[in-house]
C-alpha cells in the first residue's frame, strides 16, 4: 500500500509541474492577439498566435517562399521549400532569442537553417504594441492593431491583426460556489453515516480527477505542445484514471476512504497552479474560458470536499494502529476477536 500511494503521488505530480511551467509561466493573461488577415491573399499560409500574445507561428508549405521582416525592416526569417532559415545579421533574431548574441553576424544577409520543418514559432514583440500596456478595467475590447511586414513569393505584403484586452472575471460566483460545496461536505462529515460519507466520496472522485486531467489536456491542446507531448498527455490521462481506480479498489473500509482522500488532496493541490485563470481575462486553454475555470474549481473545491467527507474515516484509521488497520482493510491481517484455528 505505501508503494502504491507513493507511486500515485509521483504520477499525479506530473500535471502540476507541467501546468506551472507552460508557455509564459501562467495559464492566464490580460491580453490576446488575434490574426486578422494576410496581404497579398495567401490561403496556403497559416498564422496563429500562441501564449496570448507572446509568440507567432507561421506555416508555409512548399514550394512557397515567405520572408518575415524584422523590427528594423531587415530580412529576419525565411520560409522556403528547404525549411526555415534565420538571418544571422538581423537584430530582431537576437532580440527575439532565435539565436544567441554570440552567433550574430556584423552586417549583410547571412542565412542559417533553423529547421527542415515548414512550421516555426518565435517570440514576437510586435503582437503587443506599447501604447496598450496600460489598459485596465472596462469590458473586453480591441485596444490596438498590429502588423508584421512580409515578402510573399516575391511580393511585399503584411500579416495584420488586432490586440484585445479583457479584465478579470468577478471572483464571487466562483467563491460562493466553492464555499457551498465545502459547506455541504462538512455537513455530510458531521451528520451523515459512515456509509453515506463513503458514498459521497465515491460520487465526487470521478468528476474531480476528470476535471483536473481535462484542464491539463486543454492547455496542451491550446497549441503550445508538440504531437509527442499530446500523445503523452492522453496516455497520462488514461494511466492516471486507471491508477486511481486500482488504488481505490485495492483497499476496503476506512483505508479505502483514506486513499480517496489522498487522491482528492492531490487533485486540489495540483489545481492551485491554475488559479491565475481567475485573475486574468483570457485563459490559455483550448477550452472556453468559463469551462477552463470550471475545471479548476471542480478539481480544487471537489478535492477539498473529498478530504472533508473522508476525514472521519481517516481519523478512525489513525485512532488505532495505522499499520494494522491498513492490513485489515487490505485483507492481510487477522480480524480482531478471532484466533487461529486449531
Amino acid at each position: 500500500m505505501p508503494s502504491l500511494v507513493i507511486a500515485g503521488a509521483a504520477l499525479l505530480g506530473t500535471p502540476a509541474r507541467a501546468l506551472a511551467h507552460v508557455g509564459s509561466g501562467s495559464i492566464g493573461t490580460d491580453y490576446e492577439a488575434r490574426v486578422g488577415g494576410i496581404r497579398p491573399p495567401a490561403p496556403w499560409l497559416t498564422a496563429r498566435v500562441l501564449d496570448g500574445d507572446q509568440r507567432l507561428e507561421l506555416s508555409v508549405p512548399a514550394p512557397h517562399v515567405v520572408i518575415v521582416r524584422g523590427d528594423l525592416g531587415e530580412p529576419f526569417l525565411r520560409f522556403s521549400p528547404t525549411g526555415v532559415e534565420v538571418n544571422l545579421a538581423s537584430p530582431t533574431a537576437t532580440a527575439a532569442h532565435v539565436i544567441p548574441p554570440s552567433q550574430a553576424a556584423a552586417d549583410g544577409v547571412r542565412w542559417r537553417r533553423l529547421t527542415s520543418s515548414h512550421v516555426f514559432a518565435w517570440h514576437e514583440n510586435r503582437l503587443r504594441p506599447k501604447p496598450v500596456a496600460g489598459a485596465v478595467g472596462g469590458s473586453a475590447r480591441r485596444v490596438a492593431g498590429w502588423s508584421i511586414p512580409l515578402v510573399v513569393d516575391g511580393h511585399r505584403g503584411a500579416l495584420s491583426g488586432s490586440e484585445w484586452f479583457a479584465p478579470a472575471p468577478s471572483p464571487w460566483p466562483w467563491v460562493v460556489g466553492a464555499l457551498a460545496v465545502l459547506a455541504t461536505a462538512l455537513l455530510v462529515a458531521l451528520r451523515a453515516s459512515e456509509r453515506a460519507q463513503r458514498a459521497t466520496a465515491y460520487v465526487l472522485l470521478p468528476p474531480v480527477v476528470g476535471a483536473l486531467l481535462a484542464g491539463w489536456l486543454g492547455i496542451f491542446l491550446s497549441g503550445r505542445a508538440s504531437m509527442l507531448s499530446l500523445v503523452f498527455a492522453v496516455l497520462f490521462m488514461i494511466v492516471s484514471a486507471l491508477f486511481a481506480g486500482v488504488a481505490v479498489a485495492a483497499c476496503r473500509g476506512p483505508a479505502r476512504a483514506g486513499v480517496i482522500a489522498l487522491v482528492g488532496g492531490f487533485a486540489a493541490a495540483f489545481a492551485v497552479p491554475e488559479l491565475p485563470a481567475f485573475v486574468h481575462g483570457f485563459v490559455l486553454s483550448a477550452l472556453p474560458a468559463w469551462q477552463a475555470r470550471l475545471m479548476v474549481m471542480v478539481a480544487l473545491a471537489g478535492g477539498l470536499a473529498i478530504g472533508i467527507v473522508c476525514a472521519p474515516s481517516v481519523v478512525a484509521v489513525l485512532a488505532v494502529s495505522p499499520t494494522a488497520a491498513l492490513e485489515r482493510s487490505a485483507g492481510l491481517g487477522t480480524p480482531p476477536g478471532r484466533g487461529a484455528r486449531r
